[in-house]
Formats: C-alpha cells, structure tokens, sequence
C-alpha cells in the first residue's frame, strides 16, 4: 500500500528545494566553491602525509631505543624523539646510565620527572631508580619517602621497594662509614700539604739555581725564557 500523498510530498520537496538551491549558489559562487574545495583537500592531504610521517619517527625512536647503548647515543635520542612515543622509554634508560656512570644528580632529575608519568610502566621503574639514585647521594631519609610509597602501590615494584627498605640500614651504615673514610683521608692529605716544607733553592720566577760545583763536570741546567727559546745559564 503506498503511504499518503501529503508524507510523501514534503520530503520530496524539500530535497528538490535543496538541491536547486544548491545548484544556483554554485552558478553563482563557482570560484569561492573551487577555492574552498582545494583548500579542504589540501588540508585532508596535509593531515595524512603528517600522519604517516608521525607513525614513520615513532617507528624509528623504537629501534633507536634497542640500538643506543652509549650515554651520547642516549642523550641524542632523546633530544631527536623526545615527542615521539618512545619518549619516556629513552628517558628510562637514560636515566639508568646515568647511574651506573655515577652522574647521580642527572639520574635524581631524569627519574623525577618519569615519576609524574601516567603510564606506571614508567613511573613506577623511575620512583624505584630515583630511590636508589637519592641513596647514592646520601638522602637516606627522602629515599624511604619514596620507597614507602612505591611498597604501598603493590605489585612487583611494590615488593621491590619493600625489600629495598629491609636492607637500607646496612646502606646507609656503609655509605657512613664511607663518608667517614673519606672525609679522614681529605683531613690527612690537607695536614700532611701544611706540614711540607717549602722546596728550597727556588728564584722568585721559579727557574731552579746551578747547584755548585765545577761547572765544566756538570753541564748547566737549560732554562726556558717566555719566548720559547732554551739558553744556559748565565755565568755569574
């Protein structure tokens, strides 16, 4: 059964309405309809061409992050892909060499900041590296804020930082004991340079005297003027 003529007639109206109307402002506006078709497509083309150019430097931080073992190699990754994906993986391990060549203050700050991540593939590693990191530099007490509130998350690095906290009395006692050798040995060397004697036999611009003696047995010493060029000694 067809539907009645009124239901069918206005949508059929409507359309053909639309559709001359369409027509006539084409006629009538034909080069701003071309200029602003061009202009979406470029804009189209651009989207896609930045998209694959995107997915393409994503691809390549990925494999930098496998290849760069080096602390330069590191450090220039992630000054060329540090808006990529692979980020903060190339931070991680950035902060890992920083450690374990003892630049302590650059890992406290490169794991710091991983720490505020919102991936906890990443800010967990980095609370547990910046524990470790703040021991390394004495900060026993910021060190078990840190720890205690990775244990408190749970999971592996939850376990970690607990079993991290059980043995930090004994760190922190070598690291004390260490100091202590330290600061004891600076002390020693600070007194034994005090009780040195002055050299003797010195001249006020540091040129060293003929020792006596016969001159003709013992060649004099050559002593080098602020030109360059080297002469004897002069004869008294």
């Amino acid at each position: 059964r067809r539907p009645a003529h009124s239901i069918v007639e206005k949508p059929t109206f409507f359309l053909k309405h639309w559709w001359h109307s369409f027509l006539r402002w084409s006629k009538e506006y034909k080069d701003q309809a071309l200029t602003g078709a061009v202009a979406i497509l470029v804009i189209l083309m651009a989207g896609f061409l930045w998209q694959r150019h995107r997915r393409s430097t994503d691809l390549d931080a990925w494999g930098r992050l496998g290849l760069a073992q080096s602390l330069p190699e590191l450090e220039a990754a992630v000054f060329s892909f540090g808006s990529t994906s692979a980020a903060n993986p190339l931070k991680l391990k950035l902060a890992a060499t920083y450690f374990s060549v003892g630049s302590f203050d650059k890992a406290e700050s490169t794991y710091f900041e991983l720490t505020s991540s919102r991936e906890p593939d990443i800010s967990l590693p980095a609370a547990y590296g910046l524990a470790n990191a703040l021991e390394s530099r004495g900060d026993f007490d910021k060190a078990s804020k840190t720890l205690e509130a990775l244990a408190a998350r749970g999971g592996f690095w939850g376990q970690a930082a607990q079993e991290q906290m059980e043995t930090q009395p004994k760190r922190k006692a070598a690291y004390e004991r260490l100091s202590a050798l330290r600061e004891e040995a600076r002390k020693a060397a600070e007194a034994k340079k005090a009780e040195a004697p002055e050299p003797e036999g010195q001249e006020s611009g540091g040129a060293m005297e003929a020792a006596p003696g016969d001159s003709g047995d013992i060649p004099a010493t050559p002593v080098i003027d602020e030109h360059g060029a080297a002469g004897g000694a002069q004869d008294k």
